[in-house]
């Protein structure tokens, strides 16, 4: 098709819900464009044969008094057939309205289809955010009603004239790679045009640059000071009773003068929260993160030069990854966008297995630079799972002593250990390394055979041992942990089949770790739980005496323990709206609270709830924003990042997936352990809260009893729900600390 015959079709859609299956189309907005000019406008409702939730409303203000009237979908199925022809059709993540389009229209389409959302990870790699508002905010497009079809459609086409206006400024030869890494995937030449790419320049290939310069490697400081408190437990293996407090961060800072220090968080905002403490008091700290946080330089060329080597299925994934680098100069993954962080295509080239002398890229390899910038560094901070990942055991720094703060949780990291590939990342490495057809129908019959079994059952060892036998020889970083593991299953992840690898028994990674480091200190408020005196020590394999850190002092805390035995939980859709008729009793305005849940899929259905009933809360994970609210939602895998709280709700205990080694008594008394101690880190700067916990497992004698060592002050047993609000305000009243005057 010529230029000047052009003619493109930008169209929105507004829907029931997100189910293919059961949901229904309720609005269509359309343009039709030739030659950058508007000729053709559609815009209709769609009359349903269901209800509109109320979620669907609040998003788009469209309500049942709006279609109940409207043509029924024969008629504007008639009307849209003519309206788009056989035009390319984009929107803006097209795969979703192209589901419902087809659905609506009854049919396959062979119209060509784009998507905005793809092209503007391509062209404005930088921003963190994608969604169509967040676009038109950024770049200043002109706005109109959000959500709604037609001012949707609208708003996609003067984007894509913003697109096409980028085309000029963009490297031609980033564009060449780009026609030819989308070969057969995208027809860009029918947007763009036939000149969008300018022809005959040479293939000199990317020359990478990292904005800043590597850092000299420094050697380790003489280490000078006195030993102090905590410096008489860097001998062997000790196990401190202690909480994350500012008081015992400040005698790491002062150890690390002595020693180099590795320190092991739970999570980033552990860590982030760490290494200030450490920058404020002036020390050189070095965070080092999992394998996982950069991508491969020597891989992006590799395959920049044999785009013939990419699977169809990961070719947009590889132009986006592309563009953002090129753009971004920068192969850490530290900064990057969400969208790049979590790229299918990612985790298959994040993995080192070159020699760094001899690397032609480790000028720009963020790898490098990071071990060089730790290895002189006082003070390394990482996250637990650091230490579950075979392949870091390799650094030298590793020889220091090394500290678990929050130790409690490194079960349930652990738990989460996970290695997956799914039958296309495995033909993407069978591409990769140019195997044989042989060894490739050896993958796929693999997966058949897998895909016969139930889920979370056991794979035969002989798939495995055929999986690991194809793989063999390979200098492949990713394969040696995942068959170095003992325990493969399968699961379904986004719709598709992977096989998971994981470890049974953590004591191989801290034995290995003994061997390695100086000394290993763990510090959790409790060790003990139901009669077991040191479940660390179980979990680890690693044996030595519990201190009380001696320099935290007791604050003098009221906390008064809550079990309502009349929320049963027995059904998770009544107990929603049981849980908030409950809450709403109890909660007290200006009260800061915090509910934790096992469940996301509970979790949500309880935040929508709340919010309806006109309570202004904020869900991790939910929200975009992350500002605080009186009121807090998130999963007990989340540390907050506020303190001081007032009513703490425990739904559920804690809930974590292991691999065939523990029995149900193990996994309950590992979700008490964690619980007692994720509570006892909340109340650490609260000078008085209520603890509820719900669980209808109470209401059975044993349960209570092996639960009854996880509280932190004698619970109380509430049966009646009527008299719980007094009795609480009576106890807030009694035990609230006045301000003073």
């Amino acid at each position: 098709m010529a230029e000047d015959e052009l003619v493109l079709i930008f169209f929105d859609l507004e829907t029931t819900g997100l189910n293919i299956e059961t949901d229904e189309v309720i609005e269509v907005g359309a343009i039709k464009v030739r030659d950058n000019q508007i000729i053709g406008k559609l815009n209709t409702f769609v009359r349903p044969s269901c209800d509109i939730p109320q979620l669907i409303t609040n998003l788009t203000g469209i309500t049942f008094e709006d279609v109940e009237k409207a043509p029924d979908v024969e008629d504007v199925r008639k009307r849209l057939k003519d309206f788009i022809g056989n035009y390319p059709l984009i929107a803006h993540n097209v795969s979703f309205d192209k589901a419902f389009l087809e659905k609506l229209l009854g049919e396959k389409l062979e119209n060509e289809f784009f998507d905005t959302l793809e092209l503007s990870r391509l062209f404005f790699p930088s921003l963190t955010s994608h969604s169509l508002q967040n676009l038109v905010k950024t770049l200043t497009i002109e706005k109109d009603e959000a959500h709604r079809a037609f001012s949707d459609a609208m708003m996609m086409y003067l984007l894509f004239q913003q697109i096409v206006s980028k085309l000029e400024e963009t490297d031609p030869y980033l564009l060449h790679k780009l026609k030819e890494i989308s070969q057969g995937e995208r027809n860009y030449e029918l947007i763009f045009g036939e000149n969008w790419e300018k022809k005959g320049e040479k293939e000199t290939g990317f020359k990478w640059e990292k904005k800043a310069v590597l850092p000299e490697t420094k050697h380790l400081p003489d280490y000078l000071g006195e030993e102090r408190g905590i410096d008489k437990y860097f001998t062997g293996i000790s196990f401190i009773q202690a909480s994350q407090e500012n008081e015992l961060l400040q005698q790491l800072v002062h150890a690390s003068r002595r020693r180099p220090l590795i320190i092991s968080t739970y999570d980033d905002s552990s860590k982030v929260a760490v290494m200030s403490v450490f920058m404020k008091s002036g020390m050189d700290v070095a965070s080092l993160d999992d394998m996982g946080t950069f991508v491969c330089p020597a891989k992006i060329d590799y395959l920049l030069k044999n785009t013939d080597l990419i699977p169809s299925y990961f070719k947009m994934n590889f132009a986006a990854l592309v563009f953002y680098f090129y753009s971004a100069k920068d192969f850490s993954l530290q900064s990057a966008p969400v969208y790049i962080q979590k790229s299918a295509l990612l985790h298959l080239i994040s993995f080192c297995d070159k020699d760094w002398d001899s690397c032609e890229y480790k000028h720009v390899c963020p790898l490098v630079n990071t071990v060089n910038a730790a290895s002189s560094a006082s003070a390394i901070v990482v996250n637990h799972s650091f230490f579950f990942n075979r392949q870091n055991y390799k650094h030298s720094f590793l020889d220091r002593d090394v500290i678990f703060l929050e130790a409690f949780r490194l079960p349930k990291v652990f738990s989460l250990t996970t290695t997956r590939f799914s039958l296309n990342d495995l033909e993407f490495f069978a591409s990769y390394y140019q195997f044989s057809k042989e060894k490739i129908n050896i993958i796929s019959g693999v997966f058949e055979q897998v895909s016969a079994l139930s889920a979370k059952e056991e794979l035969p060892s002989g798939l495995i041992k055929m999986l690991k036998e194809t793989f063999s020889g390979l200098n492949n970083k990713l394969f040696d942990v995942f068959f170095g593991g003992d325990f493969f299953w399968s699961e379904k992840r986004r719709g598709a089949l992977v096989i998971c690898s994981a470890y049974s028994d953590a004591s191989m990674f801290f034995e290995k770790l003994q061997d390695i480091s100086k000394s290993i200190v763990f510090v959790s408020p409790e060790f003990g739980i139901a009669g077991r005196h040191n479940l660390i020590s179980e979990f680890s394999g690693l044996t030595g005496s519990i201190v009380r850190f001696p320099s935290i002092q007791e604050k003098d805390k009221k906390v008064f323990s809550v079990v309502p035995l009349f929320l049963s939980l027995s059904n998770r859709d009544f107990f929603i709206d049981e849980f908030t008729d409950f809450f709403g009793k109890v909660h007290r305005k200006g009260e800061k609270s915090l509910i934790l849940f096992s469940s996301l899929d509970m979790l949500r259905k309880a935040y929508f709830s709340l919010k309806r009933n006109g309570f202004n809360v904020k869900a991790r994970g939910i929200d975009l924003n992350e500002e605080e609210s009186e009121i807090q939602m998130m999963l007990y895998d989340v540390v907050p990042v506020c303190a001081g709280w007032n009513e703490v709700y425990f739904v559920r205990t804690p809930t974590f997936f292991s691999y065939g080694s523990l029995d149900k008594e193990e996994y309950l008394a590992i979700s008490l352990f964690m619980l007692k101690n994720i509570a006892i880190e909340f109340l650490k700067d609260s000078a008085y809260c209520v603890l509820f916990y719900i669980d209808g497992r109470f209401g059975n004698k044993n349960f209570r009893e092996k639960a009854n060592d996880m509280f932190v002050s004698f619970p109380f047993y509430a049966e009646q729900k009527n008299t719980l609000p007094s009795i609480i305000d009576n106890w807030k009243k009694r035990n609230r600390i006045k301000p003073k005057l």
